[in-house]
C-alpha cells in the first residue's frame, strides 16, 4: 500500500486545488472580484499547506460545505430523506460505536472537518487537542434543509418567502 506520508501529501494537495474551486466560484470571470476571489483562494490554500491551521483549515471546510449546498441538489424529497436517515445509522455505528472514524479523523491531515482547539483561550496551541465535525455532519442535513427550503419556494410561488 501507499505510506502513510505520502497518502496525506497527494490528499492534502487535493484538498488544496478543491478548496480553491470552493472559495471561488467566479474565478473564471476576469473581473476585479474574480481576481479577489482567487487570491483569497491562493491564500487560504497555501496558508494551510504551509501552516495546518486550524483557521485555515475550517474557512476552506466551511467553503467546501458551501459549495457543496450550493452545487448539489437533490432530486427528491425521498433521496433526502434516505441521505439524512443513512448519515444518521452511520453515525451510530461507525462513530460512537466503533473508534475507527475518530482514529481517521484524527490521522487524515486535510480539511474534511471542522476543527476547534477545546482551550481557545490557551497561550498555546495545540493541533492534537482538537473538537471535530465532519463536513458529511453539515452537508448531508444541509441537502434536506435545502431541499425544504426549494420546496418552500415553490409553494409560495409569486409571493415570494414568508
Amino acid at each position: 500500500l501507499i505510506p502513510r506520508e505520502l497518502f496525506n501529501t497527494i490528499l492534502s494537495l487535493y484538498f488544496v486545488v478543491v478548496s480553491m474551486y470552493a472559495v471561488s466560484p467566479t474565478i473564471y470571470r476576469i473581473t476585479t472580484q474574480g481576481i479577489l476571489y482567487g487570491l483569497t483562494a491562493v491564500g487560504l490554500g497555501v496558508g494551510w499547506w504551509f501552516t495546518g491551521h486550524f483557521a485555515f483549515n475550517n474557512s476552506i471546510a466551511f467553503c467546501i460545505c458551501i459549495t457543496s449546498l450550493w452545487k448539489i441538489k437533490l432530486p427528491s424529497f425521498a433521496t433526502s430523506w434516505i441521505l439524512l436517515w443513512g448519515l444518521f445509522l452511520y453515525d451510530i455505528w461507525w462513530v460512537f460505536g466503533t473508534e475507527v472514524m475518530v482514529s481517521v479523523a484524527k490521522n487524515i491531515e486535510a480539511p474534511v472537518l471542522l476543527k476547534m482547539p477545546k482551550n481557545l483561550a490557551a497561550d498555546e496551541y495545540k493541533p492534537n487537542e482538537m473538537m471535530m465535525l465532519g463536513l458529511g455532519d453539515i452537508v448531508i442535513p444541509g441537502f434536506f434543509i435545502a431541499m425544504c427550503l426549494r420546496y418552500d419556494y415553490s409553494r409560495a410561488g409569486s409571493n415570494g418567502p414568508t
